[in-house]
């Protein structure tokens, strides 16, 4: 039995990983104990684990939920470990590198929506992707009453992006537009499963909530074109113009122009858009593909 040690600490986007290593165990020959940081920190690595995953709050920067002191002992027991050694990045920036401190791409990593620089400068095992309770993929059941969906709430991110977006809908189509926003996930799945045209744009990273909500639902993906930097997900490389149709703050107005005087096209991109998600996201894909490589590095796997 080879005994997979997984150490977390905290960030949006570790429920993805989770599940594939809850489902991984399905091969009968993988163990995976779990502790948290402050765990680890206290235990050290007393599990005498053959592989040890290890990710700490991605933001260096954040103070208020990196810990300095915690991370550099929980660092060293990293360190200290003989074994097959993992690192997490949940970075919502997928250009973002979450281990500056350790100096070595060469360590495996396992990497939330890694842009192509990342993918060429790290040593990415395996890729991952949104935290979802809910990866539904919805057909087309409803008539979509509304054209244009743009719902940001009232967080600033810092770029001014989604405040150039709301101030072009407000005077070129705020008659096709709905800003009205909705409480909680569901509601929305059930707002864009009604939406022709959902628009999209970054926050922390690269990407927000709406982008796999509308890929998911059958709305039109219109997202800022930072989505083009980043391999959102691990089995299909989202094609601009195809899956979804990308903008910049130069020509927002035009290209949505060109979306509503072509209802054919809008059709075509959300629909593909949809089966983009279903073939992209997939936990026993992933599973599958992390036993693969513990295979070859480490002893023990079948």
């Amino acid at each position: 039995m080879v005994k997979i040690h997984n150490i977390y600490h905290s960030g949006a986007n570790l429920g993805y990983l989770q599940r594939v290593l809850l489902a991984i165990q399905k091969f009968g020959d993988i163990e995976v104990i779990t502790s948290n940081l402050t765990a680890y920190n206290e235990e050290g690595n007393i599990y005498n684990a053959d592989v040890l995953i290890y990710q700490t709050f991605p933001e260096q920067d954040h103070l208020g939920k990196f810990n300095p002191a915690l991370v550099k002992r929980t660092d060293n027991l990293f360190r200290e470990f003989r074994g097959y050694k993992i690192l997490v990045d949940a970075h919502d920036n997928g250009e973002e590198d979450a281990y500056k401190r350790f100096k070595n791409p060469e360590i495996p990593r396992i990497k939330c929506f890694p842009s192509y620089r990342y993918l060429r400068k790290f040593n990415v095992i395996l890729m991952s992707t949104i935290n979802t309770k809910d990866e539904n993929i919805y057909p087309d059941q409803f008539d979509r009453t509304v054209t244009v969906s743009c719902k940001f709430g009232v967080r600033d991110y810092g770029h001014g992006i989604r405040e150039s977006v709301i101030n072009q809908l407000t005077k070129y189509y705020s008659d096709i537009t709905n800003f009205e926003w909705v409480d909680g996930r569901s509601a929305y799945i059930k707002d864009l499963r009604r939406t022709l045209i959902a628009v999209a744009a970054p926050g922390w990273g690269q990407y927000n909530a709406t982008h796999q909500c509308a890929l998911r639902t059958g709305a039109l993906l219109f997202a800022y074109d930072s989505l083009n930097d980043i391999q959102y997900l691990p089995y299909i490389d989202l094609k601009d113009g195809f899956h979804f149709v990308s903008y910049n703050l130069f020509n927002f107005r035009y290209k949505l122009k060109w979306l509503l005087d072509n209802p054919d096209e809008i059709h075509r991109i959300r629909k593909a858009g949809r089966e983009a998600f279903a073939e992209g996201y997939d936990i026993e894909k992933s599973a599958d593909q992390l036993y693969i490589n513990l295979k070859a590095n480490v002893r023990g796997v079948k």
